[in-house]
């Protein structure tokens, strides 16, 4: 009889886990379909021959509005990241030091030699350059507060960590790091390995706040970089 129970807990339990499982992955596949179409649909919106171009600035922050929607609405999801949200070792926040060095000589690198430019790079830094001049405090409030709190939970949060409780973090690393990479389509390699550095931060602290300030730091040595 005992024995019996212990069988038939024993299939509770697995049936627990394969259903948590399947969730998890129903859960991903939704958020993804979601992101994807939402995309599509802003890129096609505000795209150069829609009417709606002159109002390209408000993209962004729309945006960051429907992906922190689509990922907060699941509540496994939600729950994971709010985790994700904190450090549990204040010393880790040092892992942005070293992060930094590697990026800024990546940068300088890149317009020192020449290296990763394209012309959409140059058109995407001669349009910045007019943004930052015709809106200096919403465009540093923005890129460099609001969009590091929104990319981090997105790819380090959601395509690194949340995916990697299902595969090997490299790989979930190397996925998130090429779609960071190609939705910044000015320069897309260089990117790739800015998306690359941020995720090795995530995956050696298991938190997102380096990550955040180290992507918030980033952008505002672009900014300085750009305005000078």
């Amino acid at each position: 009889m005992s024995f019996c129970k212990i069988h038939s807990g024993g299939i509770k339990i697995e049936q627990k886990l394969h259903d948590k499982n399947q969730f998890m992955w129903k859960s991903f596949f939704v958020v993804s379909l979601l992101l994807l179409i939402g995309s599509v649909i802003f890129s096609i919106v505000f795209s150069i021959r829609s009417p709606l171009f002159k109002y390209n600035n408000l993209s962004g922050p729309l945006w960051v509005i429907y992906s922190m929607i689509v990922i907060l609405s699941i509540s496994d999801i939600r729950t994971f990241l709010i985790g994700e949200l904190k450090l549990k070792d204040i010393k880790k926040i040092y892992w942005v030091i070293p992060s930094l060095f590697i990026m800024y000589t990546l940068y300088f690198i890149t317009f020192k030699w020449g290296i990763f430019i394209s012309d959409s790079l140059l058109r995407r830094v001669n349009y910045d350059i007019w943004l930052l001049d015709k809106n200096t405090t919403y465009t540093l409030l923005f890129s460099c507060l609001i969009v590091p709190v929104a990319e981090e939970i997105l790819f380090r949060g959601f395509l690194t960590g949340y995916l990697s409780k299902k595969i090997t973090p490299w790989i979930a690393i190397i996925f998130s790091s090429s779609v960071f990479g190609y939705v910044h389509f000015d320069n897309q390699f260089f990117q790739f390995l800015i998306g690359l550095i941020l995720s090795i931060i995530y995956n050696k602290t298991n938190s997102l706040i380096p990550c955040i300030v180290a992507h918030s730091l980033w952008n505002i040595l672009a900014y300085f970089v750009i305005m000078n």
